[in-house]
């Protein structure tokens, strides 16, 4: 595992180059040197005990007949947890998914060092879907019917032994703890809602565990170029519920939509698109379903008010 003194070196164009050029057959598909790279942050968190950050690496390189080739790669590299079984989970999606729909995207895994604790996969262009439903006030529904029809075939793919099993708790609930601490004004109220709903989703997730679940499906991790879409961070994906993605999803841009103004009639038009075009994509909800839905819906409303709570 690496430490903390190695997110300078992955921010180091000369360490980087050389880093590369020992893998640059594996992500140019050829023989290749890499003559330079360029290197910019994208994402970063950093404190005393950990780090998080992803970075975009330009690269050019020659090819033995002298050809230019240019790349660009999104790496991320972080400590204490390991980003393993990002690299493992996202090159088994895109080795499944690379050829089933046109319309939406997934990065090809280039590879994994782990002295550093470094993922490389492509980066894809496009501006995050968060940001256009909050400038514009709405999502299109061609974005809608083509993400559940990416869904349907997400969930289609069989979970290997080495997909973890349940959903992870520990965000909502390690957030509750520091809200605790702070002894913030909302926390008795979320307390209350998650304890009327921590059982049940516990028992569903081991009674509708043989789907695979993105688990962070949310447009912050859906990029738009377009009307191309792409799906990326599959870090958190775990075997479960298949109505858990479609409520993640639907609880976060109900989410978005009402803090960027949009009014509730045409919140819960949205609301009955992206559910209409999943049964379209999939089959009908039943009763327990939409019962499910539901209760993974408040889940997830219960997962962002209390990350923006601790992190705004």
């Amino acid at each position: 595992m690496p430490k903390l003194n190695n997110l300078n070196f992955v921010k180091n164009p000369t360490n980087v180059r050389v880093l590369l050029n020992a893998r640059a057959d594996a992500i140019f598909g050829q023989k290749a040197e890499i003559q330079w790279v360029s290197i910019s942050v994208l994402q970063a968190y950093r404190d005393n005990r950990s780090y998080n950050i992803t970075l975009r690496y330009d690269i050019s390189a020659k090819t033995t007949d002298q050809k230019t080739l240019l790349k660009s790669l999104a790496a991320t590299s972080s400590w204490p947890v390991s980003n393993k079984y990002g690299y493992q989970v996202g090159n088994f999606i895109f080795n499944n998914l690379r050829r089933k729909t046109a319309e939406v995207k997934i990065p090809r895994y280039c590879g994994y060092i782990a002295k550093y604790n470094l993922v490389l996969r492509d980066y894809l262009l496009g501006a995050q879907l968060l940001k256009i439903i909050t400038r514009s006030r709405s999502i299109s529904m061609p974005h809608i019917k083509s993400l559940m029809k990416w869904l349907a075939n997400f969930q289609k793919i069989k979970p290997t032994t080495a997909i973890k099993k349940s959903i992870n708790l520990n965000n909502l609930e390690s957030n509750l703890k520091i809200l605790k601490k702070r002894k913030a004004p909302e926390i008795e109220l979320l307390d209350k809602e998650y304890a009327k709903i921590r059982e049940q989703i516990i028992n569903w997730s081991k009674k509708y565990n043989k789907t695979l679940v993105h688990g962070d499906f949310n447009p912050a991790n859906i990029l738009v170029d377009k009307n191309t879409l792409a799906v990326i961070d599959f870090e958190g994906v775990h075997r479960g519920d298949r109505l858990m993605d479609v409520a993640n999803l639907c609880s976060y841009l109900s989410i978005l939509l009402n803090k960027s103004g949009a009014d509730n009639r045409k919140i819960s038009t949205i609301e009955k698109g992206l559910i209409s075009s999943y049964e379209k994509a999939t089959q009908r909800l039943n009763a327990k379903e939409t019962e499910r839905f539901l209760v993974y819906k408040k889940y997830f409303t219960l997962v962002f008010r209390a990350y923006e709570l601790v992190w705004s």
